[in-house]
């Protein structure tokens, strides 16, 4: 039984230390553009995309 928690505890606290260790990496390029609008230029509109095109749905500047 005393073995068992040993190999439990050692296990987890692997899990833990690798799970730290690997770094988050970004899986795409991503572009953000501003642009002007209305007639004073007191608005900016934001938009972000992906490298092939594609828009971001949820990006947050």
């Amino acid at each position: 039984m005393k073995i068992n928690n040993r190999l439990l505890f050692a296990s987890l606290m692997v899990l833990l230390l690798v799970s730290a260790l690997i770094a988050p990496v970004s899986a795409h390029r991503a572009y953000v553009g501003a642009f002007l609008t209305g007639d004073q230029y007191d608005e900016v509109l934001v938009r972000a995309w992906y490298e092939g095109g594609s828009p971001m749905a949820h990006a947050e500047i």
